[in-house]
């Protein structure tokens, strides 16, 4: 005759054994997630700050191009004229994407996402990366567009491996002038032709100057700045200055809720393509 007692002493202790293994396991889990997400956030403090350079840098050019614009002397008669207008300018921009690239890199590809600390730097470089790309405007507003696949591009070919540290880090201006021509000139044409076509416009008196993507740029990276920089020391205390608005812009200042919508629909939309094709 089965001894019952016998076999609910060995049901218990094989789900007391069966429970302690468990809570083993998912307390490792908890501790590995925590050593990771520790880790990520390690990380994005650390590139954190070349980002903040590189987005302050490219804000004050394209501040300097919208609202100050380039005199025929800087452009035709300095020396230097078109290598600051047309390839400084394109470096700028390499740069920030280059930044950008790299954190993506260190920390998984944006698996910092998942931390609301960090949430914002996610959603502020996927507003940049969208507005540079978007064709939602009008033909005519479609001055300083740069494609994906060409930002992606202009990010990988700007990393370099530092000797010493073999850690990413972008080429400087010096090697960037030097191999513009043959390895970066094809991503940038229509950027630097939307520099002419803004500044030209603004001089030949034209009403329509085709510069509103330029100018919700410009006012999304102050944000990106100021939020990486609350406390305004990494700038000594210089508050970046935004352009004139754009008609339609979401940065935080404006605040279009019917853009912002827009372009939240537009990444729900892309999720659920890329969630689709990994389905099949």
């Amino acid at each position: 005759m089965v001894d019952t007692a016998s076999i609910v002493i060995a049901v218990v202790s094989m789900v007391g054994a069966l429970s302690a293994a468990l809570f083993t396991v998912y307390g490792t889990y908890l501790a590995d997630e925590r050593k990771r997400r520790h880790g990520i956030q390690v990380e994005v403090r650390k590139y954190s700050d070349p980002l903040l350079v590189a987005a302050d840098d490219l804000q004050d050019r394209l501040y300097e191009i919208l609202d100050v614009g380039f005199t025929k002397y800087d452009i035709k008669k300095n020396e230097n004229g078109i290598q600051n207008v047309e390839i400084f300018s394109s470096f700028l921009l390499a740069q920030f994407l280059a930044w950008a690239r790299i954190l993506k890199i260190q920390t998984q590809f944006l698996a910092f996402s998942e931390d609301k600390s960090t949430s914002y730097l996610r959603e502020s470089l996927y507003k940049i990366s969208d507005e540079l790309s978007t064709n939602r405007y009008p033909k005519p507003a479609w001055e300083f567009r740069l494609w994906p696949g060409h930002q992606l591009a202009i990010g990988e070919l700007m990393l370099v491996k530092d000797k010493d540290t073999t850690q990413l880090t972008p080429m400087g201006f010096h090697d960037f002038n030097d191999q513009f021509k043959e390895r970066f000139s094809v991503y940038f044409h229509w950027f630097i032709k939307s520099i002419h076509n803004v500044n030209g416009a603004r001089y030949d008196g034209s009403e329509i100057i085709p510069d509103g993507r330029g100018r919700r740029l410009q006012h999304l990276l102050v944000d990106l700045v100021k939020s990486l920089d609350s406390d305004g020391n990494a700038r000594a205390g210089r508050e970046p200055q935004k352009c004139i608005p754009a008609a339609k812009c979401d940065c935080l200042t404006c605040g279009d809720m019917e853009l912002a919508k827009d372009r939240r629909d537009r990444r729900r939309s892309c999720n659920a393509k890329t969630a689709a094709k990994l389905e099949v």
